[in-house]
């Protein structure tokens, strides 16, 4: 995707062609998310968690998926329930 760093934050166009402003430490793969309760939309980077001692979590063989909020951002036309 295209992005531009401008006064403090990071111009970037989704997969879907939609246009927002972001933290500047966003990097290509980040997500948007409105997450529960919220009235703007975030920035969400996905990462994996670590094993524990036994090699499973809850019992199972996987790996859970976790997200770093990154920060928020303007999407047009995804603002306060738009």
């Amino acid at each position: 995707g295209f992005s531009l760093t401008a006064a403090g934050r990071r111009l970037f166009l989704t997969r879907q062609g939609e246009i927002g402003f972001g933290p500047p430490e966003m990097k290509p793969g980040d997500c948007v998310y409105i997450l529960h309760g919220g009235n703007m939309p975030s920035i969400i980077r996905s990462t994996r968690a670590e094993m524990d001692h036994t090699g499973s979590v809850d019992g199972r063989k996987q790996e859970p998926v976790y997200g770093i909020l990154i920060g928020d951002c303007y999407l047009d036309g995804v603002m306060f329930g738009e």
